[in-house]
């Protein structure tokens, strides 16, 4: 890539940077209430009244899978003094994995979300820190806290 055409790359993504992408509802001043909207965004907060809690553990799978190895010739003498140099994957042995079937959830059921008694028994999936205060309060009491998902 040339220095013109690195520049005028440059150039634009800072364009674009400075601009956003304008895909987005909220810079088009569009706004949404919180009981219409479907999920929370990640910094909407929730506020009611403690009804249940559910930890989710994390599910894993073990396995071993190929273990694939890079192996290349020598460089040889080409026609035109180059040096040519094949390289091909070659299967040797197995090697251990595990892979994630359920990440960890943590969740918390309130009662009278936001203060309408009409929304009940609704989950929503916090973090680890949030989890563990809802934990010391006792069951009705009022809990206020950042959503990271509605359901559970």
């Amino acid at each position: 890539m040339t220095k013109t055409k690195r520049a005028l790359a440059a150039g634009l993504a800072a364009v674009l940077l400075l601009t956003g992408s304008g895909c987005s509802d909220r810079s088009a001043g569009a706004t949404t209430s919180p009981a219409s909207s479907a999920s929370p965004q990640s910094t909407d907060k929730v506020a009611g009244l403690r009804d249940d809690l559910r930890h989710v553990t994390r599910k894993v799978q073990h396995g071993t899978r190929p273990r694939l190895v890079r192996t290349c010739t020598k460089p040889t003498l080409g026609k035109r003094k180059s040096r040519t140099r094949t390289c091909t994957w070659v299967r040797r042995g197995t090697e251990p994995y595990t892979r994630v079937v359920r990440p960890e959830r943590f969740c918390v059921e309130l009662d009278n979300v936001n203060g309408e008694p009409t929304r009940d028994d609704i989950w929503f999936e916090v973090d680890r820190a949030t989890y563990t205060r809802a934990q010391g309060v006792t069951e009705g009491d009022r809990i206020a806290f950042e959503a990271l998902a509605s359901g559970c």
